[in-house]
Order: C-alpha cells, then structure tokens, then sequence
C-alpha cells in the first residue's frame, strides 16, 4: 500500500526521457533585473513610473510582484499610465506592490509625491530567480529626461575575421520594453577602449544596425564592443557592452618545399603560420609520423623552427604531417600539411665508423664480437620519441647508473623528477635508490653490481606522466616524459576516433567541435570543457588536475 511514492516517483523519471518536450524542460536558477525611471508629467503633478523586468537572458518575466518604497503618502492615489488599463497593485502607507503585465513591465502614475526623493523598486526573489533592486532619484524641479535601455543585445558576440563584413544590431527601448517616440537617434559602434567603427540612427521600432568591414576588427582575441547613445535634449544617454571574440583561421605552409634527405640525419623545416590578418606569433607546430610525434616547436613571429631526426632505417617516401597546435580558443586550426619526404640511403663515408668498429674488434671471440657490435648499434641509434624509458647498456659498469629526463615534444630538459629504483618484496616499499633531476634534467646512482633482484626504474613529476621499465646491469639512460596535459588531449582524440560519427571528423576533433555535435548529451558537453580549460588554460596540469578531468569522462 506504501508502494504508490516510488510509482508516481518513477513515472516521473520515465516522462523526462519519453515524454513530449515539456517534459523534458529543464528550468535553472537564474537572475532577475529590474529597469526603472521615474519623471513628472501633467505639469508636475504627477510622478510615472516606468518598470521592465526580465532575466538574465533578458526574457521579460510577467506577472512578477515587485515592491515600491519611497513613496510614502502617494499610495492613495495611483493610476495607469495609459487611460483604460489596468495595473494590479496592492498597498499600504508605506509601501506599493505592483504585478508586471505579459511583457514583464508596469507603468503608474502616482500623485502627492515629494518634490525630491528617491524611488526603489525590489524584487525578493522567487524559486527560479534571485532577488534584485533598482532605485531611481526624481526632482520635481528639474527637467526629466526620458530613460532609454539597449535591449536585446547577445551577452557575446564571434565573427570570423576570414568574413568580408560583420553585422551588429540592437534596440533602444523605454524601460517599459515599448519604442522610443523619437526615431532617428544616433547610435555609436565603439571596439576596445574608444575606437569607433560605426554610427547609425534608430528606426521608427528603435532598432539600430552596424555593418563593418571585419578588416576594421584588428586582430583575433575577444574584446570590448560598446553601443553608445550621447543623449538628446528628450532622453537621457545609455550605453550597453557586449564581449566580441574574434576568431581566425589558421594556416601552415612551407616556402620552400623539403630536399632529399640521408637517413639517419636531420631535416630543417621551417614553417609559416598566419591567418588572414598576418602573421601567428602563438601556439605550436607537431609533426608527425603516422601516429607517432617526432617533434613539436612553438611558434615565434610566424614561423615554427622544426629540426626532425630521421630514423636511420627510413628509406624511399616517408609520408610527415605537420599541424598547428593552438593555443587559445580563437585560432582554429585550417587542415593538417601533408608532405611526402624522400629518403636516400646513407653513403660510404656515413658508415666509415662502421668499418673502423669492424676492424678493430676483428680479434675478439666470435660471441664477445657480437655482444660489442649489438651494444655498439643501440648506443648510435637515436633514442626514440615516443615516451618512456630508454637504455644505453654499458657493460663494462655494472650497477652505475647515469641519464638524463627530457620533454618527449619539446626536447627541453625537466627539472626536479624523482628517479626511482624499486625491487619486489613482500615488506616495505622496496626501495634500493632515490634521486632528483637537477636543472638540466641529470641524475645518477650507483646500485651493489652483485644484486640479482629484477629492478625497475620510475620516474614521478608533479607536470608529466610517470613511466616506468625494467633496470639493465648498469648504463646510460635517456627518459622521455610526456606532459599530463598533452596526455589528456590525446586521450580526447582517441575517444572521438573510437565513437564513430559524428565525432570522428575528417580532422582530428576539438572541444569545441564535439561541444557543438553533443548539444543531447551533457556529459559530452562537460567534458569537453574540463578538457579545453585543461588543454589550452592558463592553469597548470597537475596530477590533481588531471584526475578531475578524467573523472568526468564519458565511458
């Protein structure tokens, strides 16, 4: 008999997923603003009040109480603005409270008012809306001007600079959300602190609208758009800000196309980066091989200096990719580069080391020959650029073990990494050895050469991912160490290559292309922006960091 709650309960829960669209609405709590002016008519007489409530999204808000105070002794005498209609009211001696029409406004005249004073209208907040207030001083012996608001103005503005022309538009109403009586009122378009880029007048609806050349923009990034009226003789001045971004299309190209090159040696690329304003003096450029980064280098007064070590088993087309790596929200990346390499095979005087390598250990034992030679091979090959920990053997110094910790993009050198030589056991946490990174990345420890236990070797950075592999007898070291915010862009691409479309676009995605293809799915929506703060933020990528951003991940 007590199941009926969890019935009603779940019929609720069901109707929000299979229901008609009202049922799915979802309704957050926002705030409310309250416009209002206040000035004599009838020769002084009378005091009209003209109130506008709306939304944050500037919705009107009907059928909303609102509460007058400072009229104390005009509440006997109240009527409409306009003849005929009528503005639900209750009062006291005190106080005034006023109920907005469909168009969430209200408009009273009020009689046996001061000559001076100050009006305040309040709202105290409902279930979906905070609570606000505005006031208003009057002087009975002044000239009232008459209030305009901009009204319906975007709380953010984009436009492409890659577009010939971009259009801004507004209206200019009484706070009672109706037309100004005067049309012709002139409007100024400012951009930043006081650079004018239009003037146009109001129709006879007050709307005003701009048409700029995207030229007159200046560079991409978000910044300050104003709407200005300077006021008239009829109607006090007002103004209204909007934030505009501007955003540009990035493009990478090579001057001069890539020569032949020797396998085993370095290619020089020097790429350009602009976007149809100039030059791009921020972000990176990768370049890849297949899914593999060789090397990434940011970009400084529009061009990416990449030096790309060419492996020296590569012969015949080798197919590199390179892309633009931004970093702010505004510079989208045009498609990747595409370049076949071709790769000639290293000639004689290359592998004259090789010879000499040969002679020399002509004399050895047949087994100890070989040993020498592999050894010998895997110190000159250069280290891979894919992350991890990487071994020069070193036979001769069993247990000695030196290296160094270096950004697997960057190439740059990490500070501070704790070095870490750990054994099994059953007890204890099993470490033989501890040692930090100094600033140019190195770290040495020496290990008993007589220790027979299988090691491993771990390194943990408070911005980098921790790695780890299994210690030789002793040896050179190299640790390639990728950036735990890097990590998670990547992460992010695998999984929109995984979920099929529409996410796997023909480019590798963005956040803000996938926030755009998840408009049903919020989770999507919520991780793509803890990954693009993450990726492209100000903020430092820590491990705490990370963790948040992952936690949110759609699985």
């Amino acid at each position: 008999m007590r199941a009926w709650p969890y019935l009603l309960l779940g019929a609720g829960c069901i109707s929000t997923f299979v229901g008609p669209s009202w049922a799915r609405g979802v309704r957050v709590r926002g705030d409310a603003v309250v416009a209002a002016h206040a000035r004599f008519t009838e020769e002084g007489r009378l005091l009209e009040t003209s109130i506008l409530a709306t939304d944050d999204d500037d919705v009107p808000l009907p059928n909303l109480w609102l509460e007058l105070r400072g009229v104390a002794g005009a509440t006997e005498r109240v009527e409409a603005c306009v003849k005929g209609n009528r503005t639900p009211t209750v009062h006291s001696g005190e106080w005034l409270r006023v109920r907005t029409d469909a168009a969430g406004a209200a408009c009273l005249r009020l009689g046996s008012v001061p000559d001076k004073g100050t009006l305040v209208v309040r709202f105290g907040g409902d279930l979906l809306h905070g609570a606000t207030e505005s006031s208003v001083v009057f002087d009975r012996h002044h000239s009232q001007l008459k209030l305009l608001t901009f009204r319906h103005i975007a709380p953010s503005l984009t436009v492409a600079i890659e577009s010939k022309t971009a259009a801004f538009s507004a209206a200019l109403n009484q706070p009672d959300g109706s037309a100004p009586r005067a049309t012709g009122l002139q409007v100024r378009l400012i951009l930043g602190a006081d650079k004018e880029l239009a003037q146009a007048t109001t129709d006879a609806k007050g709307t005003v609208e701009f048409n700029v050349a995207t030229s007159a923009l200046g560079p991409p990034g978000p910044e300050r758009l104003r709407f200005v009226f300077q006021g008239d003789a009829e109607h006090e001045p007002a103004h209204a800000e909007t934030t505009l971004t501007k955003t540009a299309r990035v493009v990478l190209a090579l001057p001069t196309p890539p020569k032949r090159v020797v396998a085993g040696e370095e290619l020089v690329l020097d790429a350009t980066v602009e976007h149809q304003g100039g030059s791009v003096n921020e972000g990176g450029v990768e370049v890849l091989s297949g899914a593999i980064s060789l090397v990434s280098s940011p970009v400084i007064r529009g061009v990416a200096h990449l030096v790309v070590a060419i492996e020296p088993r590569a012969h015949g087309s080798l197919p590199l990719t390179l892309r633009y790596l931004p970093s702010a929200t505004y510079l989208r990346a045009e498609s990747p580069l595409h370049i076949d390499l071709p790769v000639g095979a290293p000639g004689f005087a290359s592998r004259g080391w090789f010879v000499l390598l040969v002679a020399a250990a002509a004399g050895a034992v047949f087994s100890s020959w070989r040993r020498s030679r592999a050894a010998t091979e895997r110190s000159v090959a250069p280290g891979p650029l894919l992350p991890g920990v990487y071994v020069r053997e070193n036979l001769q110094t069993p247990g000695r073990f030196r290296g160094r910790v270096v950004d697997a993009h960057e190439g740059t050198p990490v500070a501070a990494v704790d070095v870490i030589v750990r054994h099994a056991t059953l007890d204890g946490d099993g470490i033989l050895a501890r040692e930090k990174t100094d600033a140019n990345g190195a770290f040495a420890f020496e290990l008993p050469p007589h220790h027979r236990a299988e090691l491993r070797i771990e390194t943990r950075s408070r911005l980098h991912i921790s790695e780890s592999q299994a210690l030789p007898r002793g040896g050179s070291l190299v640790v390639l160490l990728t950036t735990r915010r890097r990590a998670l862009l990547a992460r992010f691409v695998r999984w929109t290559t995984r979920a099929g479309p529409p996410f796997d676009t023909a480019t590798e995605a963005t956040p803000a292309e996938i926030r755009a293809l998840a408009t049903e799915r919020p989770d999507l929506c919520q991780w793509s922006n803890a990954i693009e703060r993450a990726a492209f933020g100000p903020k430092e990528v820590d491990a705490a960091l990370e963790a948040q951003v992952r936690a949110v991940e759609p699985r």
